[in-house]
């Protein structure tokens, strides 16, 4: 039995359009083949618009100096957090703001960035009456998070007068719908 006489299924797809057209040769095959390239044209311009699986809308466009071209092809795997992380660390960058990463909590993202930590706070009452205001948590940069780490173990604690001044800290993350101007 030849191949073409096989009665094996195979993975091939058949032929299941004809078509009538014909191109002529001469002068009008010319009109012909950029009819049939405009239109072939037309249907690779016709991007899809890929979409959240989460309702938050059309994915942004990914700038093109974004580390990670591909993020969207796996957005089917994202929870809803991950997500709008993504998205935030995206606006970011095209504000010309480059994220090293990140993470959400309590529903913020906490984007990492060169130099910057978000912090936590306790107030310990002293007992001469004040409150000293202590650091409890620390996030964001790991390099400025090591620094940090370092005072604290050298003095048993941190407060807001030892960290140094070339580490911005912030107070709080970014809520993404606010920042994305989601619903």
């Amino acid at each position: 039995m030849t191949p073409a006489e096989s009665t094996t299924p195979t993975a091939e797809k058949p032929i299941t359009e004809m078509t009538d057209e014909v191109l002529e040769t001469g002068a009008k095959t010319d009109t012909a083949a950029e009819n049939v390239s405009a239109s072939k044209q037309g249907t690779e311009n016709a991007e899809e618009v890929r979409v959240s699986p989460h309702g938050f809308g059309p994915f942004p466009d990914i700038p093109p100096d974004y580390p990670t071209q591909d993020i969207w092809d796996y957005s089917k795997d994202y929870s809803a957090e991950a997500e709008l992380l993504i998205r935030v660390q995206i606006k970011l960058w095209t504000q010309g703001i480059q994220t090293l990463g990140g993470n959400m909590s309590n529903g913020l993202a906490y984007p990492t960035l060169p130099g910057v930590v978000y912090i936590e706070w306790d107030h310990k009452a002293l007992p001469d009456g004040t409150v000293e205001k202590r650091v409890s948590r620390v996030r964001g940069d790991p390099y400025m998070g090591k620094i940090l780490s370092d005072i604290m173990r050298r003095k048993g604690k941190l407060v807001e007068s030892d960290i140094p001044k070339d580490i911005e800290v912030r107070e709080r993350g970014i809520d993404p719908y606010v920042f994305l101007n989601l619903k």
